[in-house]
């Protein structure tokens, strides 16, 4: 039997800066969509990638 196919959510920090501290917290699994070493708060107003699963 196939597997369904992923769905995954892009995450503006740029539009809340709460979403980074939050993707930390929920423990899942989570990519950001700037490459290299980044400075604080550039990465609380990147881009982030996660995968949504069923169960959350």
């Amino acid at each position: 039997m196939k597997s369904p196919p992923y769905v995954y959510a892009i995450l503006d920090g740029a539009r809340n800066r709460k979403i980074q501290p939050l993707l930390k917290r929920l423990w899942r699994r989570h990519y950001c969509l700037f490459d290299g070493e980044l400075d604080y708060s550039l990465t609380l107003a990147a881009p982030y990638m996660m995968r949504l699963e069923e169960d959350a």
